[in-house]
């Protein structure tokens, strides 16, 4: 537990300073400069699941990816006023995270052919330069999945069977891929955004008593050092913005998991994960242009 404690606390240290993400696309005052905007960060970071899917990556890289993508723009805001440049930073910045993060790396010349030959290796290796000297070499962002499998930690013993803890981790972890792409929580913390998947995650699970969810949210929140009071309106509207995008989104995914959390034999995969990605990537040309 202390451990845990400990980690959360540099992770939210991280976070606060190194990590921190920001609103780029109000840096460039005169819009008629920006060829890039708020959808197209969107679909780029769609596409870097889908690769991550396909590759049979961690999804965690795809949020890593967007990270460097979102603080590389905040330090450089060329890649805006040019499309091809914004999607070769994005590609670069997934390329990075599964090179630095993931057991195999991909090579650069695979990622030449996902752009349909438009960038080269030498285009892929010269932007990873560029963002690395623009990141500072920080490359280990605290993810908000990577929150939600800490305060899961937290969550004493006894309190959830195996198959509900394993079912409020999928559906706090949706909660948080579905986060990675929109734009309008761009400034919310990973801690922020965690905390809300997870007590939303216990609230779905209707086997669960709700003093027990009060329980743990009040928990969470005093472990994490996140204001839960009934009056933060932020934290409340949060809550409701990530719940109203997992049950637009995946209403059947969370259904199929509520209600097999609350059956007595154990499964080796009781929800089925989406299936929105199960063909082949498509290639950046075909996503933003």
């Amino acid at each position: 537990m202390e451990a845990t404690l400990e980690t959360i606390t540099a992770m939210r240290r991280q976070e606060d300073t190194s990590y921190q993400t920001g609103d780029f696309l109000s840096l460039i005052r005169d819009s008629l400069l920006l060829d890039v905007d708020a959808d197209c960060r969107t679909k780029m970071a769609e596409w870097c699941f889908q690769v991550t899917e396909f590759c049979q990556f961690s999804k965690e890289s795809a949020e890593i990816a967007i990270n460097y993508l979102d603080r590389y723009l905040l330090a450089d805001q060329s890649a805006l006023q040019d499309r091809a440049v914004f999607q070769l930073a994005a590609m670069t910045c997934l390329y990075m995270a599964v090179k630095i993060h993931e057991p195999e790396a991909m090579c650069p010349t695979t990622v030449s052919t996902l752009s349909r030959n438009t960038y080269t290796p030498q285009d892929i290796e010269s932007m990873e330069r560029q963002i690395l000297s623009a990141l500072k070499w920080r490359v280990n962002p605290p993810t908000s999945v990577s929150f939600v499998r800490q305060m899961l930690l937290l969550l004493p013993d006894g309190l959830l069977t195996t198959r509900q803890r394993t079912t409020v981790e999928e559906i706090a972890t949706l909660q948080t891929e579905l986060a990675v792409g929109d734009y309008n929580l761009i400034t919310v913390k990973p801690s922020t955004i965690a905390y809300c998947s997870v007590v939303n995650a216990l609230e779905s699970v209707h086997s669960l008593e709700p003093k027990t969810v009060a329980y743990m949210a009040y928990a969470l929140a005093r472990a994490v050092g996140i204001d839960d009071r009934d009056d933060n309106e932020d934290l409340r509207t949060m809550t409701e913005y990530l719940l109203d995008a997992v049950e637009q989104r995946e209403p059947e995914m969370v259904a199929r998991a509520t209600t097999k959390a609350t059956a007595q034999e154990p499964s080796a995969s009781h929800v089925q994960r989406r299936e929105s990605f199960h063909a082949s990537p498509r290639t950046t040309t075909a996503t933003i242009r």
